[in-house]
Parts: C-alpha cells; sequence; structure tokens
C-alpha cells in the first residue's frame, strides 16, 4: 500500500474515532439533560398545580379542578394528570397515549428514555385535601434527542467532508517531494542523470532531496568528465586543431573503409563516389611573408568555404591533410554532378583571391578522382594527386579529373532513368532484402536482433550498393516510399513462425518529417499486432549519427512515438564523426552501432581500442547497448569482446543472407 493510501486511511481512521466519541459524549450528555429537564418539568407542574387547586378543593369546585387541570395538560408535555381528594378519591384525570412523530422506530427502540412521574400533596391549612400526580410525556424529548442527532450528524458529515477534501489536497502537497524522488529514482534506474529536485522545506524530506541532487550531480559529473575526455582524445587523434577538420589519419581511416575492397564479397559494402583533393598554392612561402597567424586565418577561411559549399552534399571525410592541403570523398560517382561541384568549389575558393585573407592569385587547385570500384588507398590518392598535378601545371585551369573507361553504366542514368528505375523495382517487387545477425559478445548463439538491407540489381544482373542507391532515392525524395516498402517485408519476415530474432532497418529523416509516415507505421504495426504473436520490440529502426545530430528534436520527438507503439530507435555509425555524446541522454537509443571505421583499427591503433573501450563505458552508464561492426577476423572479435561490447555484427559473424 502507497504512503498516500496509509496516511489516508490513518487520517480516516483518526477522524472517525473522533467522530464517534466527539458524537456519543454528546448524545449522551443530550440524553442526560433531557431526562433532567422532564424530571424536573414535572415536579415544576405538580408543585404549581398543587397550589392552584386547594381552593377549589376546599370549596368542592370539581369543575374549576377540571379546568385548571385541562389548561395544564393541553400543552402536550404530560402523559397522564389526576387529582385525588382527601379520600384519595380520584376527581379528575386526564391521560393521552405517548406520540412520537417524525422519530423513527428503530432510533425508539436503541435510546431508552424514562418517562418521569411527581406527586404533589394538597393542604388546607393542616388538614389534607388531596394529591395531585403529574407524569411527564416522553415524546417530545424523543423529537428533541432526535433532532440533535440529526443535526449533528450533518454538522460531522460536512467537516468531514471538508477534511477529506482539505486533506487530500494537503498530502498532494506534502507529498510532492516524495513522488519528484521516485521520479528522479526511476530517471537513475534508467541512466537518466539531468533531473533535480526542489529541496522542500519540511526538513526530514529537504535532508533526502538534497542527499539525492548531490548524488545525481556527482553522477552526471563522472559521465561529463568521461565524456569529455574521450571527446578530447578523439579529437587529439582525429582533428586538425586549426580547422577543426578531419586530420590525415582520420581521412585516411574514413576512405579506406569506403573504397578499400577487404575480405570476401566486401565489394557489397564499397561505396562508389568521388576523391577531392585541394591544394593552396605555395602556402609556406605566404606562411613566411604574412605569419603564422595570418596562414591559420587563411586555412580558417578555406574549411568554412569548403564546408559551405558541401553542406547540402553528402560526403565523407573533409579533412585538413597537413600544410595547405584538405581533401574529402563525395558519394556520388556520376561525373557530372563531380564537375558541377568542383566548378562551385573552384569559385568559391577564387573568391578570397586578392583579399584581407590571401593578397596573391590562384589560391588553389583541385584534383577530382571518380573511384567506380574497390580501390586501395593509395591508389585513389595517386589518381586524385595526378590530376592536381595536371591542374597546377596549367595555370588557367583550377581544378581537373581524372577520367576513367571502366565506369558503370548504372550511374550514368540521368535522374528520370533513376526516378522509373527505382519506381520499377519497389511496385514490381525487384528489390531484395538481406539479413545480418548481431549477436551477444557474451553468447554468440543469442541473436540481439537481425538487420536488414536492401539490395537492387542492374540491368545486368549485378548488385548496386546501397551507397549509390541512397544519394538517388534522397534526392529524388522516394525515400519514404522506399522505406515502407522495406518495413512491410521486416515486418512480413519477423512475423513468420519460424522466424524468432526482432529486425533492424535503417530510416530515413526524410521519411519521419511526412506526418502521414507514423500513422501509416502505428496502423500496420496495431493490425500485425491483433493477427499475430508479436515479440517486443517489434522492430528497431537506425539512424546513422550524423543525420541525427542534423535533426535531433525530429529524430527524439519520434523515438517516444516509437516506443509507444513497440518499437525502439537505434544509432548507426556512431563515432564516426566529431559529435558529442550528450544527445544520448536526450535521445535514449536503445543501442548504439560503433562505426567500422573504428572496429577496423583496433587490431594496429591503440586509440581506436581505447575509443572502443571509452565507448563502452558511456553507453552503459546509461544503459544503452553497444555493438561493434565490422568483424571480419577472430583477432578482430577478440579485442571488441575485451571491450565489453554488448553485440557484434561482421561477416566473421554472419554472412549477410537473402529473405526475399
Amino acid at each position: 500500500m502507497s504512503l498516500y493510501k496509509q496516511l489516508t486511511l490513518l487520517i480516516l481512521t483518526l477522524f472517525l474515532l473522533i467522530f464517534a466519541g466527539t458524537y456519543w459524549l454528546n448524545f449522551s450528555s443530550t440524553q442526560a439533560f433531557l431526562n433532567r429537564q422532564m424530571q424536573s418539568q414535572v415536579q415544576d407542574a405538580a408543585t404549581s398545580l398543587g397550589l392552584t387547586l386547594v381552593p377549589y378543593l376546599e370549596q368542592e369546585d370539581v369543575s374549576g379542578v377540571q379546568t385548571t387541570v385541562n389548561a395544564i395538560f393541553d400543552r402536550g408535555f404530560y402523559q397522564h394528570i389526576s387529582v385525588y381528594d382527601y379520600d384519595d378519591e380520584e376527581i379528575v384525570s386526564r391521560e393521552q397515549g405517548v406520540q412520537i412523530d417524525g422519530v423513527p422506530g428503530w432510533f425508539i427502540n436503541s435510546v431508552d428514555l424514562e418517562a418521569p412521574s411527581a406527586q404533589q400533596e394538597l393542604s388546607s391549612g393542616w388538614a389534607l385535601a388531596g394529591r395531585v400526580v403529574v407524569a411527564s410525556n416522553p415524546g417530545y424529548a424523543y423529537q428533541q434527542l432526535w433532532g440533535v442527532v440529526k443535526s449533528s450528524f450533518s454538522a460531522y458529515l460536512a467537516v468531514f467532508l471538508l477534511l477529506m477534501v482539505g486533506g487530500f489536497f494537503a498530502l498532494q502537497y506534502l507529498l510532492q517531494p516524495l513522488r519528484a524522488l521516485v521520479i528522479q529514482a526511476r530517471a537513475i534506474c534508467n541512466r537518466q542523470f539531468d533531473l533535480e529536485m526542489p529541496v522542500p522545506k519540511v526538513p526530514e524530506l529537504a535532508t533526502v532531496v538534497t542527499a539525492m541532487n548531490q548524488m545525481v550531480g556527482s553522477v552526471k559529473a563522472t559521465f561529463n568528465e568521461l565524456s569529455q575526455s574521450v571527446t578530447q582524445l578523439r579529437e587529439q587523434a582525429f582533428q586538425d586543431p586549426v580547422t577543426g577538420l578531419g586530420n590525415k589519419r582520420y581521412f585516411q581511416s574514413q576512405l579506406e573503409n569506403l573504397i578499400e575492397e577487404q575480405g570476401e564479397a566486401r565489394d557489397q559494402e564499397f561505396h562508389p563516389g568521388t576523391l577531392y583533393l585541394i591544394q593552396l598554392n605555395d602556402f609556406k612561402g605566404f606562411n613566411a611573408r604574412a605569419g603564422y597567424k595570418k596562414g591559420d586565418a587563411l586555412l580558417e577561411a578555406v574549411a568554412r568555404k569548403l564546408a559551405d559549399c558541401t553542406k547540402n552534399e553528402h560526403i565523407a571525410a573533409l579533412s585538413r591533410l597537413n600544410g595547405g592541403d584538405f581533401a574529402f570523398y563525395l558519394l556520388d560517382d556520376n561525373e557530372t554532378r563531380a564537375d558541377k561541384l568542383a566548378e562551385k568549389l573552384a569559385a568559391s575558393l577564387a573568391t578570397l583571391e586578392k583579399t584581407e585573407a590571401y593578397d596573391g592569385s590562384q589560391l588553389a587547385n583541385i584534383g577530382v578522382a571518380t573511384i567506380h570500384k574497390p580501390v586501395p588507398y593509395g591508389t585513389a590518392l595517386t589518381r586524385a594527386d595526378s590530376a592536381l598535378r595536371m591542374s597546377q601545371s596549367k595555370a588557367s585551369t583550377p581544378w581537373i579529373r581524372a577520367s576513367e573507361l571502366d565506369a558503370s553504366e548504372i550511374h550514368s542514368m540521368s535522374r528520370n532513368e533513376w526516378n522509373a528505375y527505382i519506381t520499377d523495382c519497389v511496385e514490381s517487387g525487384k528489390l531484395s532484402l538481406v539479413s545480418q545477425n548481431v549477436v551477444s559478445s557474451v553468447e554468440k548463439n543469442h541473436v540481439l536482433h537481425s538487420e536488414l538491407f536492401v539490395r537492387m540489381t542492374d540491368k545486368t544482373g549485378n548488385v548496386i550498393p546501397a551507397s549509390r542507391i541512397v544519394p538517388a532515392v534522397k534526392d529524388l525524395k522516394l525515400c519514404q516510399r522506399l522505406d515502407r516498402f522495406v518495413i512491410e517485408q521486416a515486418l512480413e519476415h519477423s512475423t513468420k513462425d519460424n522466424c524468432n530474432n526482432t529486425c533492424a532497418v535503417n530510416l530515413s529523416c526524410q521519411t519521419i518529417r511526412d506526418v502521414s509516415f507514423f500513422n501509416w507505421l502505428k496502423t500496420i504495426i496495431e493490425k500485425i499486432s491483433l493477427e499475430r504473436k508479436v515479440s517486443f520490440p517489434i522492430m528497431y529502426f537506425e539512424f546513422s549519427e550524423q543525420e541525427i545530430i542534423k535533426n535531433l528534436d525530429l529524430v527524439t520527438k519520434y523515438s517516444s512515438e516509437f516506443r509507444s507503439i513497440g518499437c525502439e530507435v537505434g544509432v548507426d555509425q556512431f563515432g564516426k564523426g566529431f559529435f558529442g555524446f550528450s544527445y544520448l541522454n536526450s535521445l535514449r537509443p536503445a543501442y548504439v552501432k560503433v562505426d567500422r571505421s573504428i572496429t577496423m583499427k583496433v587490431l594496429s591503433d591503440l586509440d581506436s581500442q581505447f575509443l572502443m573501450t571509452s565507448f563502452t563505458k558511456i553507453c552503459r552508464s546509461l544503459d544503452i547497448l553497444t555493438i561493434a561492426q565490422g568483424i571480419e577476423s577472430r583477432e578482430q572479435e577478440e579485442i571488441v569482446i575485451n571491450s565489453n561490447v554488448s553485440g557484434m555484427q561482421g561477416r566473421f559473424i554472419q554472412i549477410p543472407r537473402g529473405i526475399r
């Protein structure tokens, strides 16, 4: 029983005891008073009649006696009055039955009121003239006593109701700190350390609340310190201190993960695109002429120009390699779009020429290389560097793209052709889904969930990597259509009799911006829940960390909506960018998947191992599972297990297999 109910019951019990005691005292005193009043009344009546009747008796005037007795008797307070002469013979008698109007029988039977009587001798001088006997009528006393009972009960009932209403609000106010303590305790159990309570005025509760707030503050400070130390390490290891962009180490780890072929069927994870290499001309000489402060200011200005030009593009690994060299990778190998971006970059950088930022002309040259198939990191960089050297050799050409003759046909499709092709694949069911299990690091036979990926084939039957599909789908605003198709197939797969795993699918923020999507999702999940037996969570929806940071309010809002219908949210590509961890507190995802650019380096890079361990500690403090992606070997598996991750995913764990 809750404390509120116990206090309410205690107050109610005390009130009933006080009510019963007070009520009984009031009733008893009223009953005694009425008995005394009736006794006094009959005695006074007998005495008064005795004095009044003597003259009539002396004259033997019976009619006078009768008249006097009637006058007294008709007042209604007496049951009978009898007058006797000196021979004790009754000469006048009046009597009436006991009439009790408006008083219930059970009350009369329960309450005993005596009917007192009084006798007065009548004297004429020294001789006895007679006597008079008067008996009281208890009916009036019963009526008075019943009236007192009713009025007292009404008064006590009104006081009781007022007390209960007042007590309800008083308890609500007094127990508010306790309810806040419960909320805070539950928040701590859920690893939410951002809730502090106001200190109440009640000293005992103030001590408890203060201690809880101190504990929350201490845990929160510990989490923030750990988060800050990991962020600082990541920045020292992978971030350029001048521009805030990635450094060469960061660029290499990201690009290797995107373009290199590693292991069996690794090309399904290959990301075709375009590599851009930007070099400031004679940056060393500019530093010597203008000073290092001017040089750093120029680097910052160039970094801002590059970020502005690419903010609406699908890029990865925007970095400063060293000196005046910058690079990034566009996740699109369409040569026409690659050339347009190169023109845009050259024009934007040219605006810094002959300004306070840079006193010369031809600030930079750009080398561009399209990557259609998996290549080693060094080969890709050599292609872009060759294009850069060719651009530098031609004074009037700020950029050159290295051409390739083995470009596949599919990426050369126009926007309309892409639209028609993707629409046809969705409507005709040409899309295929593959599944890859995520297993527990403690017990590999225990599957945490199965992630589903979309596969699409070109006209020759070759698989088109998702990295080619996704940019086109986003550009054509077909995300919701594709996402709905995948969710329907995932729900169909997860509710089969032979499938006990919860499915996870990647979701686009472009999809959840449409309110109709959630209504559709809620309807389809409710329908399936009614028709079939489902396990919870019904489905996981994954968003990339970069997309979450850009749309944090939107994703946070829908994460609550998803939970309301039995689904959960996960973070994909965790740790890929230079983002803090504070968003995890508000988002509260079920898990994070550490990006493979980190997990692939754990064998040779101690910093990556430390990051993996730190990520696990931070997420565990928030009760969030940590899953290592890209596990390709037993050695890699052993290292991530030692990092205390919750789950693992990769080709060493399971080769993706088709489900449709």
